[in-house]
């Protein structure tokens, strides 16, 4: 069986993540009539990805791209050669722009305040520490 390649969660997706929150998170307020702390989430939503579409103009090398999308540098490469992709850097030193190169689904569980059994982190935590601290009390 083929085993499946984790695309580690690049900065950039992270907070084009919480922009998606902030934006489901005040309809939520919305439909409970907060209309105010609404607007002030979707403002600071859009705030978000106005700063987040003005770094996809900046260009990377390879392996910075690799990183922020994926894929490989090999792969990245290739699609340079095919024209797929403009080289806007030197011919044997290539970079690319952000905003040119396509991203790969990420494969990530949602955010969340929560761990499945509804427990906080914080409390996750502690109840780890406390089970520790008993069992080095027993030896």
């Amino acid at each position: 069986m083929a085993e499946q390649r984790v695309v580690p969660e690049t900065p950039h997706g992270i907070l084009a993540r919480l922009a998606e929150r902030w934006r489901a998170e005040a309809e939520r307020l919305r439909q409970l009539a907060a209309v105010g702390q609404a607007a002030a989430l979707e403002y600071a939503a859009g705030e978000l990805e106005v700063a987040l579409e003005a770094g996809l103009d900046d260009t990377v090398t390879l392996g910075v791209a690799a990183h922020e999308t994926g894929y490989s540098t090999d792969h990245l490469s290739r699609l340079i050669r095919q024209g797929k992709l403009k080289n806007v850097g030197q011919k044997h030193a290539p970079r690319i722009r952000l905003a040119d190169v396509p991203r790969k689904r990420a494969r990530h569980a949602p955010l969340a305040l929560s761990s499945p059994d509804g427990s906080l982190p914080d409390e996750i935590t502690r109840t780890a520490i406390g089970s520790k601290l008993t069992t080095a009390r027993r030896r």
